[in-house]
This record gives C-alpha cells, structure tokens and sequence, in this order.
C-alpha cells in the first residue's frame, strides 16, 4: 500500500464517515422527527447509551466536518482554475516521478476562449500519464484537512473562553 492510497484511506474514514451520519440525521429531521437518532432502527442501540451531549456534539462535529470538505474542495476547485500551483502541491503525492502542469488555451465559439489545466506525471522510464483529477482530490483532502484544524481551534478558544479558562482578568 503506497502513501497516497494510505492517506485516502484514513481521509475517507475520518472526514466521510461523519458527513454520511449527518446525512442520515439531517434526512431523519427533514422526515418530522423530532430526535433524529431514535427514528434510525439499526442505530438505536448504540446511541441511546450515548448522553444526549455526546449526540449534539458528534452532530456538530459532523457539520463542521461537512462545512470544512465543501471548503477545501473551494479551495483547490476554484483556487487551481485561477493558480494551478493551489492544486500542484498534491502531485508529489500522486505522482511518482516528475509532474507537470500544462495549460492550453482554446476556443469553443468565435469571442470565448478557455483554459484548461492539466497535471501529467511521467515516470523515470518516460511513460506519460494524465493525474489532473487524482491531484484535485488529494489537494482538496489537503485543504479539507487544514480546514478542520483551524476550526477545532477556533472552536476550542471559543469554548474555552466561553468557560472563562482564557482571557480572564487577574483579580
């Protein structure tokens, strides 16, 4: 197992696994159910022996999880279509030999015109392959990774001095 199919793997498992369980509460509530988690059979048992504190906060967890894939997917979506390097620092990862980005322009009717971005990898014995759509992923994973640890701080200092622990006066 190389190092990218690791590293999605671990990705899928921590950011995917809590958005599919928001998914499934948000489907529950939108259903008329006033507590989701009551309503989903197989689920039942292993979440009322949770505290309903616990509950609220994996439901939490899971829409900042959400929030922060949709934000790195922006990122490297719209951050690679202006400045490829955005989405470029993914290809050492996809790529085991040299990457390139490539940029063609073209025209699709007489007045427009477009640009399209491309990564290929050529590999040490020179075969050449496009990983224009693995390198979107992984620096989308990237971001979405960056993304949820500047929000758990954020929302840790927030708590935290919610609690009066950080910026307190000194009596």
């Amino acid at each position: 197992m190389n190092h990218l199919t690791f590293f999605l793997l671990i990705a899928a498992i921590a950011l995917v696994v809590p958005a599919a369980v928001l998914a499934i509460g948000l489907a529950q509530r939108a259903a008329g159910s006033v507590e989701p988690w009551r309503r989903l059979d197989y689920a039942c048992l292993a979440l009322s022996v949770l505290p309903r504190r616990v509950r609220n906060a994996a439901g939490a967890l899971a829409l900042v999880i959400a929030i922060c894939i949709f934000a790195g997917a922006m990122i490297a979506a719209v951050g690679g279509a202006f400045y490829p390097p955005v989405v470029g620092i993914a290809a050492p990862y996809v790529c085991d030999g040299k990457s390139d980005a490539l940029s063609r322009d073209y025209s699709y009717r007489p007045g427009q015109s477009g640009v399209a971005h491309n990564f290929r990898c050529t590999h040490a014995n020179g075969e050449q392959h496009d990983v224009t759509w693995p390198t979107f992923v992984v620096a989308a994973l990237f971001y979405s990774t960056i993304a949820l640890l500047l929000a758990l701080v954020l929302l840790g200092l927030r708590r935290l001095r919610s609690q009066g622990a950080l910026f307190s006066e000194q009596e």
